[in-house]
Formats: C-alpha cells, structure tokens, sequence
C-alpha cells in the first residue's frame, strides 16, 4: 500500500508541475485550481488501480 501512495505523489507532482510550466508558456490555457484538480485526479485514479491490482494478486 505505501507503494501505491508513493506512485500517487509522485504522479500528483509530476502533474502539477507540468502543469505549472505549461501554465507558464501559455497562461490562457487553464487556471492553477483546474491544474491542481487534474493532478488530484491523476493520483486518484493511481490509488484505485493500484488498489484494484493488489486485490487481484491476493
């Protein structure tokens, strides 16, 4: 399970952080909150596969 919150955040950082930079290049695109929201969706969905696959080996 540790693994799996592991993955999640370095997800939610990789996608927050992108999605700073591309914020960056072009601020028209989207807003920091909707960034943010993505990023948490992203581990989100990290969590619930991990979860889903663990309870599969078992």
């Amino acid at each position: 399970m540790m693994k799996i919150v592991l993955l999640a955040l370095i997800v939610f950082v990789v996608m927050l952080s992108g999605g700073i930079l591309l914020e960056n290049i072009y601020p028209s695109i989207s807003s920091l909150v909707l960034e943010i929201i993505m990023s948490i969706i992203a581990a989100l969905i990290v969590i619930v596969f991990g979860i889903l696959t663990n309870k599969k080996k078992n």
